[in-house]
């Protein structure tokens, strides 16, 4: 009777009308109910079985067996249970942390998140593709960074991306700090990036604008888009969401109107002639 009352009352909290939290917190304690039913049916059942059996002759034998396979069942069943809870607990988590991501954008104006491969998507249909890095890393292999014992994990993420768009005459500027790593940087971008001929005759759309360390106050990397069809687009790299050395959990949150009216009023004031540094300039030193 006590596990038909315990079914009866679980049938009726199961189509309960509920929240997403509620149903969770449900999920928790109905699995604690299981345990609880789960033991109470094995010490009655085996008690009852037993006194069957207590005057038989392989009465140690039954028992023994009996309580085995309770045994077997109760570690199949807390198992399931186990990993129930913390599947629910794990959901819980990323609802908390979309929850602060929302906010976020709330705050800062932000439209939408995207992943690598939709940001990838825009950048094709791009003509001119305008990034803000403190580095050049993502863009450039990972046995050229390794030679500058960067510890980075995201090496290489767009190497070969860049280098597929250079052939279709997207023009690429960069704004990085100007420091003697950075200077090193661009020239392997260089170097890798127009070792084959095809390259080469696109080599006055890469140009690099080197900014004062003082003066370099993006704390992640940005990425504006242009194209003559459409209007400009601005995306923020989340880096501590996304997993690292790996382009399809990079995500982005699109920037809103007024941050890129913004972000092109700088891009004019950085462009500083005495600055910058292009192919040209890379030849003269090799």
């Amino acid at each position: 009777m006590v596990f038909i009352a315990y079914t009866i009352k679980f049938l009726l909290e199961k189509f309960k009308p509920e929240t997403l939290e509620n149903s969770f917190a449900r999920n928790i304690q109905t699995s604690s109910t299981y345990q609880n039913i789960f033991a109470f049916t094995s010490v009655v059942l085996a008690s009852s079985l037993f006194e069957l059996f207590t005057d038989g002759k392989y009465r140690m034998i039954w028992v023994i067996l009996i309580i085995s396979i309770l045994t077997i069942l109760f570690h199949i069943l807390y198992d399931k249970i186990s990993n129930t809870n913390f599947a629910i607990k794990k959901y819980l988590q990323y609802d908390e942390h979309i929850k602060i991501v929302d906010k976020i954008m709330s705050c800062k104006g932000y439209h939408l998140i995207l992943n690598a491969s939709k940001l990838e998507k825009i950048e094709d249909r791009s003509e001119e593709i305008y990034v803000f890095t403190e580095d050049l890393i993502t863009d450039i292999p990972e046995e050229y960074v390794r030679n500058f014992n960067s510890d980075s994990e995201n090496i290489g993420l767009f190497a070969d991306i860049v280098s597929s768009n250079i052939p279709n005459g997207k023009k690429y500027t960069y704004f990085l700090k100007d420091n003697k790593i950075n200077r090193e940087y661009v020239k392997v971008y260089y170097s890798y990036h127009f070792t084959s001929k095809s390259n080469q005759k696109y080599s006055q759309n890469i140009n690099f604008y080197f900014v004062k360390e003082s003066e370099y106050t993006f704390f992640t990397e940005l990425y504006l888009y242009k194209d003559n069809e459409l209007h400009d687009l601005a995306f923020e790299w989340l880096p501590a969401i996304g997993e690292v050395n790996n382009i399809d959990k990079q995500f982005y949150l699109e920037l809103s109107s007024q941050q890129v009216e913004n972000i092109n009023e700088i891009i004019i004031e950085l462009k500083d002639p005495t600055m910058k540094y292009s192919y040209n300039d890379y030849k003269e030193t090799v």
